[in-house]
């Protein structure tokens, strides 16, 4: 991300949630949620990730992204798909860009997602990651704030449902994750 950006009014601002518990220790949750490029592995609109700083994985680490439509019903996935070309036409980039912003071991992780435009932004969002100890288990709540800067990355928006649609993404890949590390555990126990 550039430290040069300028940041515009969003267009109608996007908040919610899901939630997940996972049969897991929250230090093993939170130790394969903090290895950003393992996300691909849970989340099922990421490609691949790849960090662009050098050094540890840290508060400021950057990382770009490869990604897709999250998942949802065919028609909004192709709806949303052609906000995003349409965007792509008037200059944002063909991936997204964030910046850790929180790192509380085995509590909470937090980072800032943008899709970059030649000049400014496509769009924006803020996530959260919060991590409750439940026993053996874990309890998982995926927060995001969208902040469309662009009328398509709006109409993107939409397409997929607004909040309610990209908390159901969020649901299904928090699920993707509880089989992942629930597995995992199977594995190693």
């Amino acid at each position: 991300m550039s430290n040069t950006t300028q940041l515009v009014t969003p267009l109608a601002e996007l908040t919610g949630e899901a939630s997940v518990v996972i049969q897991a220790s929250a230090d093993a949750v939170y130790d394969y949620l903090a290895s950003f490029g393992r996300h691909s592995e849970w989340n099922k609109n990421i490609y691949k990730v790849w960090q662009t700083t050098s050094g540890p994985i840290a508060v400021g680490a950057r990382f770009k992204a490869m990604e897709g439509a999250p998942p949802a019903a065919i028609g909004k996935q192709m709806k949303a798909l052609a906000q995003v070309m349409k965007g792509m036409l008037t200059g944002a980039k063909a991936f997204s860009e964030a910046e850790i912003t929180a790192l509380e071991p085995h509590h909470r992780i937090a980072w800032v997602g943008i899709f970059p435009k030649s000049k400014g932004e496509f769009n924006r969002a803020e996530w959260e990651i919060a991590l409750t100890p439940m026993g053996n288990a874990t309890r998982v709540v995926q927060r995001f704030r969208y902040l469309p800067q662009t009328p398509a990355a709006r109409q993107m928006l939409a397409a997929l449902g607004d909040a309610d649609g990209i908390a159901q993404a969020c649901a299904v890949n928090l699920n993707h994750l509880k089989q992942r590390l629930e597995q995992r555990r199977l594995q190693f126990a």
